[in-house]
């Protein structure tokens, strides 16, 4: 498959946090996935799941926008 233009950043934008937080990242903005199924798959609690998305979507738009982590 052809790798989409955006693949190089969106990985060095997940690289920046840990496994859990990439998990909960990619479940809900990729796969679509409820915060209860997530909850439910890694283990930990939806308040989690939302404190991580929401930690994620912060450092993210933060790095995008050149201000670092």
């Amino acid at each position: 498959p052809t790798p989409f233009p955006g693949r190089r950043l969106a990985q060095q934008v997940l690289d920046r946090f840990d496994a859990a937080t990439q998990a909960v990242a990619v479940g809900v903005l990729v796969a679509g996935m409820q915060h209860e199924e997530i909850a439910g798959a890694l283990g930990i609690s939806r308040r989690t799941v939302h404190r991580k998305l929401a930690r994620f979507l912060a450092g993210a738009r933060r790095l995008l926008e050149g201000e670092g982590p």
